[in-house]
Parts: structure tokens; C-alpha cells; sequence
């Protein structure tokens, strides 16, 4: 991405088009990839069909290396990465962005599988269970922990006691994805059987407050800035349940940078620099959300205002961002805990598999 400010016009491209008729489903991310590969795109996420480039990444005039970066620009928690570019961070490590936008887990998937991105910014658990199956991606950096969290109706007997939820019926925008793992997770390890002890129902996100309000729902659970403006505009209402820094994932990340194998193939340095930057972004805004936010304010996608994002960046762990064995352990942890509520297999071994999916980059750095 060129540096000046009037570039990021051209260059936040709206999300890759969704070419399924529907999104992963429960039964697509506990079985994998069938469901994938039943729209045509099975041969790429399962790098069968996508072959990297021998080419070396594209230059800038000014000899910055280009990469294409998906994320998802109206979620407040990559606005470190956003910033980056502004305050020189990238330029820094040689490297001149472009931003795709995604809102679906399904575009973030395609736009790695199929190349059209060299680096994706997303949720562990939008990537978990895919690459259990095999997916053709690695997992190279946490960004961040602390962008999710359940928040329940006082009026309808919900209180920050999380037996509250027992017999209740929880909302959120997609019951069969990354949120309904995150929360399962969650519940599970705090004595709520996530199958049994609550009901789940999807409502589109601006549907969610009504359905509170008509109490078809009780509670409901996402990510921010949904969440927290929910709780802004409830009167007081909605009280904080659970987060993702509950218990035992006070210091995990949530979210992480990920690159296809092929795209590592071409240029390891490069996807290392990256990563590095994100990380003294990160440090930035760990140190001063105000500035981080100031600029991204001007480019976001959400309709929280910049107080609001302040608070939330503030709420948010931007100075935890694991790689190496640190991020290892923390995959190796999750995927303990998903085989411990069925959603990955029984004979999947944490330790086989958070090594395989993750790339130490750190201990590869070329001087």
C-alpha cells in the first residue's frame, strides 16, 4: 500500500464475493471438509490445486515488498494493523500493504486458499477445525486476546454469575461458527454443558437486540465492537457474562496472523517481517489505543465512535502476541479442549497438531 493517506480509498476492497450457498455449518466444521470441498474449493484449501508463485513478492517503486492482507475492517481489535501503515511500522520492515476487507469466515478461507491473499488476520477458532482436515495454512503469530464476550439481560435474570445461563437461550449471529466454539469452550469449562444446560438461536446482528428485547433470547454472544456498543445502548440493561479472557484464557490470543504454506515457500523473511510488524503495532496500541484509534477511525467499516473504540481497545490484551512455542502451547491448549467437547476428533493429539499448524519463524529469522 502506498504510503499517502488517500491510497486506502483504492485499496479497501470490499470482502471476496461468498460463492457457497451457505456458511460453514456445525456439521461442515466438525466434519471439515466435506462440506468444504461440496463448492468446488476443496482442491485449494487443501493445497492441491494452488501452486506458489517462484516469482519473489512484487516491489515497490521504493523497493517495499507488496503484500495483500485480508482482515476484517469493521472489527475494532485489527486496528493496530490498520495504524501500521500510517505510523510507518511496515515501511520500517520493507513492506508496503494492501487490505482486503472480509465480514464472512468463508471469504477469509478463500481468499488464503486460493491465493488471492498473502497474509489473513482472523480468529484461532475460525481456523481450528479446518485445519484439523487438513487446510493448507499456518498459523505464525497472535495478534491479540479479548474481542468476544457473552452479555445477558438483568430483566430476564441473567446476572455475572454464569449458572444465570442455565435454561437460557443465547443468540449470536452464527450458531455454527468460530462464536459458538469460542462460547461452547467457555461454558463447558466453567460446568455449563454448552448442548444441554442452554439453547442457541441465530439472528442476523441487527436482529439481536429485538430478539432480547421480545425475549425469544436471553443473552447473546460476538465479538466487538457488537458487544460492547449492545451494552452501551442497553441502559444498563445487558451485564458481561463471560470473555474470552475468562478463566483459564486470561493471557491466550485469540486472534492471530496466518499465511498459506505455499506463500512461506516464496519468501519466509517476508512473512516473518510481517509478523513482526504486527507485533510492534500491537506494542503500540498497548501503549497508546488513543493514537492507534485516532487513525483508524478514518477507514473503519464499524459505527463505534472513537471514544468507543478507545475503551474497547483499552479492554482488549494487545500485549499479548505469542509466537514460537508460545503460540504453540496456546493452540495445543484449545485443541485439548475442542476434542474435550467433540468438535475435533478423538484421535487428533494436541501436541502433533499445534506443531504442524503453526511456524516457528522466530528460530528461522535470516540475519
Amino acid at each position: 500500500m502506498a504510503s499517502q493517506k488517500g491510497s486506502y480509498a483504492d485499496d479497501l476492497k470490499e470482502p471476496v464475493p461468498d460463492v457457497r450457498s451457505g456458511s460453514l455449518t456445525k456439521r461442515g466444521l466438525i466434519s471439515g471438509a466435506c462440506a468444504l470441498s461440496t463448492i468446488g474449493l476443496g482442491a485449494y484449501l487443501f493445497g492441491r490445486a494452488v501452486k506458489a508463485s517462484p516469482l519473489p513478492f512484487p516491489k515497490s517503486a521504493q523497493g517495499l515488498t507488496r503484500l495483500r492482507v485480508s482482515l476484517p475492517m469493521s472489527a475494532v481489535c485489527v486496528a493496530p494493523i490498520v495504524a501500521a501503515e500510517h505510523y510507518g511500522i511496515f515501511r520500517s520492515y520493507g513492506i508496503e500493504p494492501s487490505f482486503l476487507s472480509w465480514t464472512k469466515t468463508d471469504a477469509l478461507l478463500e481468499t488464503l486458499a486460493t491465493a488471492k491473499a498473502d497474509i489473513g488476520i482472523g480468529m484461532i477458532m475460525q481456523f481450528m477445525k479446518p485445519l484439523e482436515q487438513g487446510y493448507n495454512v499456518k498459523l505464525v503469530a497472535g495478534t491479540h486476546g479479548g474481542c468476544m464476550r457473552i452479555v445477558g439481560s438483568k430483566k430476564q435474570g441473567i446476572s455475572s454469575d454464569i449458572t444465570s445461563l442455565k435454561g437460557k437461550t443465547i443468540g449470536l449471529t452464527d450458531i455454527n461458527g468460530f462464536a459458538y466454539n469460542t462460547f461452547a469452550l467457555l461454558l463447558h469449562q466453567h460446568g455449563i454443558n454448552p448442548n444441554k444446560d442452554v439453547a442457541w438461536r441465530s439472528y442476523p446482528d441487527p436482529l439481536l437486540p429485538m430478539a432480547l428485547e421480545k425475549r425469544d433470547i436471553q443473552a447473546y454472544a460476538g465479538s466487538d465492537p457488537l458487544m460492547y456498543l449492545a451494552q452501551e445502548r442497553a441502559n444498563g440493561d445487558l451485564i458481561e457474562i463471560l470473555s474470552n479472557l475468562s478463566g483459564s484464557w486470561h493471557n491466550l490470543a485469540c486472534c492471530v496472523v496466518a499465511t498459506g504454506t505455499e506463500t512461506l515457500k516464496r519468501d519466509r523473511q517476508t512473512i516473518y517481517n510481517f509478523s513482526m510488524a504486527a507485533l510492534a503495532a500491537a506494542e503500540l496500541c498497548a501503549n497508546d489505543p488513543e493514537k492507534v484509534a485516532q487513525f483508524y477511525k478514518q477507514y473503519s467499516k464499524s459505527n463505534a465512535n472513537l471514544d468507543d473504540i478507545v475503551k474497547i481497545l483499552t479492554m482488549q490484551t494487545h500485549h499479548v502476541h505469542p509466537m514460537k512455542e508460545d503460540l504453540c502451547n496456546q493452540i495445543r491448549l484449545y485443541t485439548q479442549q475442542l476434542r474435550d467437547i467433540g468438535v475435533f476428533n478423538s484421535t487428533t493429539d494436541p501436541g502433533v497438531f499445534s506443531k504442524r499448524i503453526t511456524e516457528n519463524l522466530v528460530a528461522e529469522r535470516r540475519s
